[in-house]
């Protein structure tokens, strides 16, 4: 995926913000319509959100922080087909399904 000028982050001090790493991911995965993707430890939710502007993606973290704001990315961004977000990933809804394309961030 290619960086889109529309999907801005927000930064906030207790969320891992978008780093080198990030735009890496974001230039190394590739999503077509109809795929599922799914971001395990999202963060500020930058691949994720470049995801849901393709086709459906489901992005988690654990941080309560983290998932406000991508909660509030998912009702700014109204081109996105469906962005599902959850504190973990056994809170999800549907997450339970197979998933051709996955991400995760972790970090100490």
């Amino acid at each position: 995926m290619h960086p889109d000028p529309e999907v801005v982050v927000e930064e906030r001090p207790t969320v891992y913000r978008p780093s080198d790493d990030s735009y890496l991911l974001l230039g190394a995965v590739s999503v077509a319509p109809g795929e599922r993707f799914l971001e395990v430890g999202a963060g500020a939710g930058l691949v994720a959100l470049h995801a849901a502007r393709i086709t459906d993606a489901v992005a988690t973290d654990v941080n309560p922080d983290a998932v406000d704001l991508l909660r509030k990315y998912a009702k700014v961004l109204k081109k996105s087909r469906q962005i599902i977000i959850a504190g973990k990933a056994s809170e999800g809804r549907n997450i339970r399904k197979s998933w051709r394309i996955c991400r995760k961030n972790w970090t100490r």
